[in-house]
């Protein structure tokens, strides 16, 4: 049963982008409807007595800040599927949050602090990053492709940096277990609406689009809860490591589902990268048991 629910993460993450795609509408209305989403499953838990958690400021600042913070890490997000398709903008933005999530953790936090640590750490940051090499590839040599990729990398490395805010902010309030699901999910909305002034000119926010997106949004509140279940059942670090498999689950939907074009080139070098980055987020995950 543990291992099921540790399985659980990787499977709604990994299925979240696929669907958020089949849904459709443009990127606005696909962040505000996870956000609503998101928000809407944050309320139920409390109502029906899953989590009745004890608030101080520091932690409501704290979890807002945090979900501010992922309203632009997720748009960015959703803006890369766009630009460069769901399966290698995924792949993409997995391999720059954990280098950067990587980068804060050891330098602000001193999560590594022994030899095998650093070690094995830096061998799996070499893995994300090799990973998301192989991911880039693409047959198309020319400028305008060039172009867009540039495009892309620059959208998905904002938003790593709002992912990286919305992860550590919770650590700096000691924000655990299911404390931050309503804070949070105020923020998201929040942020989400004030974005929704800035971006999408001419785009109607409140549309059917809009509210279709509720659904992946509570699947992707779903997995964070239950990755909060699987760390304590299994362990952060198996919990963790466990969850790390959305990638392979979001590349092989990518291509049966959503039947993105590619070229044999690209599609060897999508799974390779898949592969190594998922190798690499499984040792990060380890390095706490080193």
């Amino acid at each position: 049963m543990n291992f099921f629910i540790g399985l659980l993460p990787a499977f709604f993450w990994g299925f979240t982008p696929v669907l958020v795609n089949k849904l459709g509408g443009k990127p606005i209305n696909q962040q505000l409807g996870t956000s609503f989403g998101c928000a809407l499953l944050a309320v139920a838990l409390m109502i029906f007595g899953v989590y009745k958690p004890e608030y101080t400021t520091a932690l409501i600042i704290g979890c807002v800040i945090s979900g501010l913070a992922w309203s632009v890490g997720q748009l960015c997000q959703y803006t890369s599927y766009v630009i460069l398709g769901t399966s290698k903008a995924f792949a993409l933005s997995i391999s720059i949050e954990m280098v950067l999530n990587a980068i804060v953790g050891v330098a602000v936090f001193h999560e590594w602090t022994t030899f095998p640590q650093i070690a094995l750490g830096l061998f799996a940051i070499a893995l994300v990053i090799l990973g998301g090499n192989l991911t880039s590839f693409s047959s198309d040599k020319s400028n305008e492709s060039k172009a867009t990729f540039k495009k892309g990398f620059l959208t998905l490395l904002l938003g790593a940096c709002g992912f990286c805010i919305w992860n550590y902010s919770l650590r700096v309030v000691d924000a655990e277990g299911f404390a931050p699901l309503l804070p949070q999910s105020i923020g998201m909305v929040a942020g989400s609406l004030i974005l929704s002034g800035f971006v999408g000119k001419g785009v109607k926010k409140f549309e059917k689009s809009t509210f279709k997106q509720m659904l992946p949004g509570i699947i992707y509140a779903a997995a964070n809860a239950s990755l909060v279940i699987s760390n304590e059942r299994n362990g952060v670090a198996i919990g963790y490591t466990m969850a790390q498999l959305c990638l392979v689950i979001e590349t092989l939907l990518g291509i049966y589902v959503l039947k993105e074009k590619k070229t044999n080139a690209e599609l060897k070098h999508s799974i390779g990268g898949a592969a190594f980055i998922t190798a690499g987020c499984i040792l990060v995950g380890l390095v706490a048991l080193v």
